[in-house]
Parts: C-alpha cells; structure tokens; sequence
C-alpha cells in the first residue's frame, strides 16, 4: 500500500480539486480524460435540421458534421444542407415514421411492415406477424417438396427439407402452431442420408405450411396478451 502524503492545514487551500469534465474509468481505476460536450454547436445544428426535414423552415448548415449518421433513414446531406427535397417517403415509412395528417411532421408510427424478418405493431395488445414476403418463400418451399415427393415416391432431398424447416422454425415466434406443425418434419428428417421418406403426417403438416399467408388466422402472435 502505497503511503499518501500529509497536508497540513496550511496546505488544504492547495489541494488541486479533479476538473469536472473527468470521468472515472471503472476498468482502470484512474481519471480518464474526457472532452466536454459542445451543447451549443450540437443544438443549434440539430435544431436546424429537424426544422428543415419537417417542412417548415428553411435548410440549414452542418459545418461541424454532427448530423451526419444521426439522421432518420431517408434523409441525406449533399454539400451540408438538409432539405425537402432529400427525403425518401418509401424509406421513413419502411422504418416506421409516417408523416401526419394535422401539422405534416415526420413522426414516429405504431406499425414497421418488415423490421428484422417480421411485421411487428404496438397498436391495440401488440402483433407480431409473419410478412407475406417470408410466407411466399415458406410457401414455395413446402410447394416444391410436395411435388418432389409426389414424383418419386415420398422421398424428398434431406438438404432441402433441412432448408424448410430451419427456414420455418425461424418464424415460429410469431406462428403459434409453428412447432407443432414442424415435429413430424423434424422426426423424419435424415441426417446422414441424402434422401428422407415423408408419411402421411409429413406431407399433411406440408401442405399446411403452403396454405400460409399474410391474412391467415394462425399467423400472428400478440405481444401483450390480456
């Protein structure tokens, strides 16, 4: 242990007190230099790009590149300004800022219509679907083991069928009956053969998967069940 050095009261004035913008560092045990914020800069170029991208106020300048990579997708900076004119509506509504009815402001919205593999909704209890983009490869899938199986006496590729059911399980946090739907698929999936023998529950849990859609009543989990 290392002996710390008196100060006597004549001293105590003395005693250099750490800056306040100094941040101790856990994994060290010292004070880390830390810059201090330059508030001033950060809101007035903040603040002039929101009232720019919402359609009221003029553009405005962004000198010191704050904005850049801090914006909503949709909107892009080319020679500092932001404007109007810049602005991707397909892209905001993609990420879930709609645009409102009463003032015109980008807001945020209550639904995103594809975010991370999943149409999710906070309105209401919550939804969490399936998109009809992952249903239509869903369906395609099942479509083509069915038919391989129809042709060549129920034997059907085990890579192909691996791909369905990993494809499948995927969605199984918003298809309640995705498990039970998988079971019989996953019992008789060959792992060291190329080819796997489909029976009658096989091809009838197949033929549910390729029925999937969008609309279907067994498509969508709540988020906050009553």
């Amino acid at each position: 242990m290392i002996p710390l050095p008196r100060v006597t009261k004549s001293q105590s004035h003395k005693v250099p007190h750490p800056p306040t913008h100094r941040l101790l560092a856990p994994d060290c045990g010292i004070f880390a230099p830390c810059p201090p914020l330059r508030l001033d800069e950060l809101s007035q170029d903040f603040g002039g790009g929101v009232s720019g991208v919402g359609g009221g106020a003029s553009p405005s300048r962004d000198p010191s590149g704050h904005l850049r990579g801090r914006l909503p997708p949709g909107v892009a900076l080319q020679d500092g300004d932001v404007s109007r004119s810049h602005l991707d509506p397909d892209r905001l509504t993609a990420s879930g800022i709609t645009r409102s009815l009463v003032n015109g402001q980008w807001i945020p919205g209550h639904v995103l219509f594809d975010h991370l593999g999943f149409h999710i909704s906070t309105l209401d209890y919550g939804l969490l679907k399936v998109p009809e983009c992952r249903c239509r490869i869903l369906r395609a899938l099942s479509r083509d083991l069915l038919h391989t199986s129809a042709v060549s006496l129920r034997q059907v590729y085990s890579d192909k069928l691996s791909v369905f059911t990993g494809t499948a399980v995927s969605c199984s946090v918003a298809i309640p009956q995705a498990i039970l739907r998988l079971r019989s698929l996953f019992d008789d999936q060959e792992k060291y053969s190329p080819r796997s023998v489909l029976q009658r529950d096989q091809l009838r849990d197949l033929a549910w998967w390729e029925d999937l859609q969008f609309d279907s009543p067994t498509n969508g989990c709540l988020l906050w069940p009553p």
